[in-house]
């Protein structure tokens, strides 16, 4: 074989190579990645339960970093299952969604041992373009397990962006849509307030929509949507790390990361369930000029 003819081979067993060396780290990556998240999803569990729910950010933020080089394998397996590179300041935003994710997770398992009783409850969805803007007049009595609570819990009409349904492109992002909401649990709390659970069938990230699936669906089990707020008996609302604020439903700070945001407002019989497209809620609608699906209990 003449020098030239291995000189021609040369690029051809480099990229045989390289592919099999990736397909190799990729394997053993994928295998380890769940170990390695489990040390992070422990040490934000022992956050979360030591504090009793009453951490900082920052805290949480000490720990993602703590964790960082476990997370960016993670982040690794993603890229090489697509053979798609993410920019760094992509994948920063990536791992604050790995962050939010867990302490959601964690919250919610908190928030579970707190349960007096729990109902799920059968979610309608109204065709009727009639009834578009339109209250329902109806009130869900319920009763608690404590006879110290005594509570009438009115019904909340939940209204989600068509576009989060139906799919459709805004100020350049696309979103493939179905991510309609598909059932509802409503929990009493020792203190009395109600927990909404809303459990939605996907999620859209504008630009990274596979790799976020990929982390609720490699690590929750799922790739629902998964968001809570709590009625207090104040008639408050808390939102808990998803209050939309006034952030319209293609939001995504510096082109990267979803909506958060910690809040208690005031109770409405109506709540935007996906003024963003990452459901960041709100008793107000931030997107006046998209069409609205409307959905009840019954």
């Amino acid at each position: 074989m003449t020098n030239k003819k291995l000189l021609l081979l040369i690029p051809i067993i480099f990229t045989i190579s390289l592919t099999l060396g990736l397909y190799q780290y990729q394997s053993t990556t994928a295998n380890n990645s769940t170990e390695l998240h489990s040390s992070f999803r422990e040490d934000i569990r022992e956050l979360v339960f030591s504090s009793n729910g009453d951490y900082t950010w920052e805290e949480a933020v000490a720990i993602m970093h703590l964790h960082e080089d476990e997370l960016r394998e993670i982040i690794l397996v993603l890229e090489l299952e697509d053979n798609q590179r993410m920019p760094e300041k992509d994948k920063q935003g990536l791992l604050d969604y790995m962050l939010h994710e867990e302490l959601k997770h964690q919250n919610r398992l908190l928030t579970k041992t707190m349960y007096l009783d729990s109902t799920e409850e059968q979610v309608l969805e109204s065709n009727d373009p009639e009834l578009f803007g339109q209250f329902f007049q109806s009130v869900y009595a319920r009763s608690s397990n404590n006879n110290s609570c005594d509570i009438q819990s009115k019904i909340i009409l939940f209204r989600q962006s068509k576009i989060d349904i139906d799919g459709g492109t805004l100020n350049d992002y696309k979103f493939e849509g179905d991510n309609k909401l598909i059932s509802v649990d409503r929990n009493t709390l020792k203190n009395c307030s109600v927990e909404y659970t809303l459990t939605f069938k996907d999620e859209d990230h504008p630009k990274w929509d596979s790799k976020y699936d990929s982390v609720r669906g490699d690590h929750y089990g799922r790739i629902q949507d998964i968001e809570t707020f709590i009625v207090k008996q104040n008639d408050k609302v808390q939102y808990d790390d998803i209050w939309s604020d006034d952030k319209s439903y293609d939001y995504l700070l510096f082109g990267i990361f979803g909506q958060h945001a910690y809040h208690t407002g005031d109770f409405d019989r109506v709540m935007y369930v996906a003024n963003t497209w990452n459901h960041a809620m709100d008793t107000e609608n931030t997107n006046p000029d998209l069409r609205q699906k409307l959905f009840r209990f019954r």
